[in-house]
């Protein structure tokens, strides 16, 4: 199959490291050895074209559609707060989607997934070249009210761009049944689901950094620090544990995003120099090689969709503290292949904490072995295969609906 792949990011960017960038990257390097003709659109600085494991990548900039500028600096005149989201969503979309037309129009191909982040199918599913795919990384209207976000025009009317390109998609799915079921359950759409690969890691994996060397044992935060990952709640439980248990070491790897949220956990480095450290985002490899070392990784979300830090944790073999209730449940068996606590509860994610720092080395790896044992059914010939079938239905269905 020719397959295109519509994104806001990607692994060949200088934003590499966000989720859906990491499992783009594992997606196209499957299917392409699978021998399927791949080409990726993703939102860059400059117009070029690359090649990534075999695929071509095409870098797009964002097209400003002149109404809208129009429209934000009327607003702006009169004291009103423009549509800069819209306006971003829409440029991006026009953009992805003229780059696709114009390559489809030399070799045509017969899907196109858009990611719902950034809305990127918006203008693809007007006209569509082919069947146009949805994959749900997140829902604007639940993602947006879990981080206490205040709806603003601008932003209701992102909700409704988003709406308009689900309905208009020839399908939609999502990596979790969380995600799947809530997104149903509050739009009416029907949303599959669709597991993303994961490869095991090798244990023996030569280390890429050794950046926190002088540690023998550290608690590690991987993923953006913002309010939706509940970094607060993660900060407010360590707080009280860095002085209760003196040997407790903390690392926190990811971006930070500025918010109040990220400041209180941020914070921690400052105030306990000694337990606390920040590596900022780091390349893949090192990432690798910390998360690998860690003793334990703790994902304290407020909403999450399969997230790949778990993944790749649980890929490791380490043992992942999560939430239940958000999809972690759906990779986490609570004390066999790791740690679940209540969701939102300060307490409970303290008490796994301190749970997860008192367990053997023996308990430890019996817990790894399980995680790793859990992830057997996202193998990359498992789930490329069952994406390959749901590619295959839909554009088997829409040519029945055409005929």
């Amino acid at each position: 199959m020719r397959i295109a792949f519509l994104t806001p990011e990607f692994v060949t960017e200088p934003y590499f490291a966000g989720g859906l960038a990491q499992y783009l990257g594992r997606v196209v390097t499957g299917l392409t050895q699978r021998g399927h003709d791949v080409e990726v659109f993703v939102t860059a600085s400059e117009r070029t074209q690359t090649v990534h494991e075999g695929a071509i990548v095409h870098r797009v900039p964002p097209t400003p559609w002149a109404p809208l500028r129009l429209c934000n600096l009327l607003l702006r005149a009169v004291g009103s707060h423009p549509l800069g989201g819209c306006q971003k969503i829409v440029s991006i979309a026009r953009a992805l989607n003229e780059a696709l037309r114009e390559r489809n129009a030399q070799c045509p191909f017969d899907v196109v997934q858009a990611s719902s982040w950034m809305v990127t199918g918006l203008f693809a599913v007007r006209r569509p070249v082919a069947p146009i795919v949805v994959r749900l990384s997140s829902y604007g209207p639940l993602l947006d009210g879990v981080c206490g976000k205040r709806f603003t025009f601008d932003l209701r009317n992102m909700h409704r761009l988003e709406m308009l390109c689900l309905r208009r998609a020839a399908a939609v799915y999502a990596p979790s049944r969380f995600l799947a079921e809530k997104t149903g359950k509050t739009s009416g759409l029907r949303v599959h689901v669709v597991r993303p690969p994961i490869c095991l890691q090798r244990r023996d994996t030569d280390d890429a950094s050794r950046i926190l060397s002088e540690w023998p044992r550290y608690l590690l935060f991987v993923g953006r620090a913002e309010k939706r990952k509940g970094v607060q709640i993660l900060a407010e439980a360590v707080t009280s544990l860095l002085p209760e248990l003196p040997d407790l070491r903390l690392a926190i790897a990811g971006a930070d995003c500025r918010d109040d949220a990220a400041g209180r956990l941020l914070a921690l480095p400052t105030l306990y120099p000694r337990q606390a450290r920040y590596l900022g985002v780091l390349p893949p490899d090192e990432l690798g090689a910390i998360i690998k070392d860690a003793y334990a990784v703790v994902l304290p979300s407020l909403m999450d969709n399969l997230p790949n830090a778990c993944l790749e944790a649980m890929s490791f073999g380490r043992v992942v503290i999560g939430p239940n209730g958000v999809s972690f449940d759906e990779l986490i068996e609570d004390g066999k292949s790791g740690l679940l606590f209540q969701l939102g509860s300060v307490q409970s994610l303290r008490d796994a904490i301190r749970r997860s720092w008192g367990m053997s080395q023996a308990a430890r790896d019996q817990m790894g072995q399980a995680a790793r044992r859990a992830l057997e059914k996202f193998a990359p010939d498992l789930t490329l295969a069952s994406l390959e079938s749901f590619f295959e239905d839909v554009v088997g269905g829409t040519r029945a609906r055409r005929r």
